[in-house]
């Protein structure tokens, strides 16, 4: 079975904007846990920076390894987080990004 690791990222920014910050969140993720490796990359939309907040603070709950990613032009707004493998289940429920 493929390892995947998955990214949150909103749905409110332009689709270019989307593939950026999340390149971004892979980096800080990549950075931050350099011993984790993945086959598949899985994007997921989350509406807004509140929703993607909430999903942080559900991903640090449950003790899932995450990277954020906060893009100095937009005023340090958070815009996408990295997610290791056994995250799919609090992904699971958003969409497909970048469709």
């Amino acid at each position: 079975m493929a390892k995947k690791l998955y990214i949150a990222v909103r749905s409110d920014l332009s689709i270019a904007q989307q593939a950026v910050q999340a390149c971004h969140a892979i980096r800080n993720f990549s950075l931050s846990f350099p011993e984790e490796g993945a086959d598949t990359l899985v994007l997921v939309n989350v509406p807004n920076e509140p929703e993607l907040e909430h999903v942080r603070l559900r991903l640090r709950l449950a003790g899932v390894r995450h990277a954020a990613f906060r893009e100095p032009d937009i005023g340090d707004a958070l815009t996408a987080v990295a997610i290791a493998p056994e995250g799919h289940s609090i992904c699971r429920r958003f969409s497909l990004a970048l469709a």
